[in-house]
């Protein structure tokens, strides 16, 4: 039987990448659909992820990897809270227009609780809140106010105009 030279990473990238220009509903495509699309044997595909539920999987990694790579690069220390908060939003414009089909996929599906970008706006809302840069008792719905929008920007497709109207509201709603 013959292998595919390629490292298991590669093969996944590319499913995953072919995945996602088929669309975020993985029901609404077949392996064969999937393995034409990847340019991989369906055997490539089945042996690789055994299952939608891999498949799915596979996604919501894919997707969460390349969403933190571009977001959460390295903030400069000198900025405060509000220049971080802003440039966060600002590379969310970017990212939305450089990887389309990763920001739709993530906002129909969303983050995991445990995910880096979650435990990352926690320990920023945390940081803010002693600082005193946000309201501490809106510290327990902090998250929800910072991910609604966010959502909500990926799925309009980073629309600057939006992006702007999004950030200003939610830190003054953070303020409040």
């Amino acid at each position: 039987m013959r292998r595919s030279p390629q490292k298991i990473e590669d093969i996944e990238k590319q499913i995953a990448d072919a995945a996602l220009r088929l669309g975020n509903n993985i029901d609404g495509y077949s392996i064969q659909e999937l393995a034409k699309k990847a340019e991989l044997a369906v055997g490539t595909i089945y042996r690789v992820l055994p299952n939608k539920q891999q498949l799915d999987k596979l996604l919501e990694e894919r997707c969460e990897e390349v969403f933190c790579k571009f977001i959460l690069a390295p903030i400069p220390a000198r900025l405060d809270m509000k220049g971080r908060f802003a440039l966060v939003f600002d590379r969310l414009t970017d990212f939305i227009e450089q990887e389309p089909e990763v920001a739709e996929y993530l906002a129909t599906h969303g983050f995991k609780d445990d995910s880096k970008f979650k435990a990352s706006i926690t320990a920023f809302i945390d940081e803010a809140a002693v600082s005193g840069d946000i309201d501490i008792k809106l510290k327990p719905i902090a998250l929800s106010l910072i991910w609604g929008p966010i959502a909500s920007l990926l799925q309009c497709r980073g629309d600057k105009d939006s992006a702007k109207i999004l950030k200003e509201s939610v830190w003054a709603a953070l303020k409040s």
